[in-house]
């Protein structure tokens, strides 16, 4: 009885916005912007929480990747591997190339960017930052490339 009345006493309507991936209004709504990596998380038995591996492969920070929105809404998305030599996915395949038409999926938990043609998962949007998990040749070693935004 008090668990109830405490409940009806404390009922708010909570408004989700359609998006949790909406640009700001004081930026233009039209545009791309350039993420580098801001982080390589090496993650392994002796290192769960993982440990930040990109100082020490210089050719990993030549990766970026470009997302265009439109009206506000991300819209597509571009990958430059740069330097890198392998397919930095967590299935092990290559990434689109070239300008690739992206959703952004917010009402799965963790939010994703997901490939429109295939469904396919391409990044995961968590506190405030993409990440794309990836894998080599070790099934005991677990990577993910963490991303902030491009500063000239």
């Amino acid at each position: 009885m008090i668990a109830a009345a405490l409940l009806s006493a404390g009922c708010h309507e909570i408004r989700l916005p359609d998006s949790w991936f909406v640009v700001d209004d004081n930026y233009s709504r039209d545009g791309s912007t350039t993420y580098d990596l801001l982080k390589v998380i090496q993650k392994d038995p002796n290192n769960p929480g993982g440990i930040d591996i990109k100082s020490k492969l210089d050719f990993l920070s030549t990766f970026t990747m470009t997302l265009y929105h439109e009206n506000g809404r991300l819209v597509a998305a571009e990958f430059d591997n740069g330097d890198v030599l392998f397919p930095p996915t967590a299935d092990n395949q290559p990434l689109p190339s070239g300008k690739v038409d992206v959703e952004f999926d917010d009402k799965s938990v963790p939010n994703v960017m997901r490939e429109t043609a295939s469904g396919r998962v391409l990044a995961t949007f968590i506190r405030g930052q993409f990440y794309m998990p990836f894998q080599l040749d070790n099934a005991g070693i677990n990577y993910e490339f963490w991303f902030k935004l491009k500063t000239e």
